[in-house]
């Protein structure tokens, strides 16, 4: 009986993250990694209007990691 029971949870919790409505992401945060610099730099890059974010609890970023090597 048990076993109906668990089938049935998990095909209802399968449908229901499916079909729950997924953040779209607001930008992007890019981290720059440099050789002379001991910390990254951060710099945040959005693909919508600050007015959008200001009225949000939660936002969701891409991250986006860069390397950048001296050449001398």
């Amino acid at each position: 009986m048990w076993i109906i029971f668990f089938i049935a949870g998990v095909i209802v919790g399968g449908a229901i993250a499916i079909l729950r409505p997924k953040k779209k992401s607001c930008g992007k945060l890019r981290v720059v990694y440099s050789d002379d610099q001991v910390n990254p730099y951060i710099f945040l890059e959005l693909s919508t209007g600050i007015e959008n974010i200001l009225d949000q609890k939660d936002i969701l970023l891409q991250v986006d990691r860069e390397a950048y090597t001296s050449h001398k």
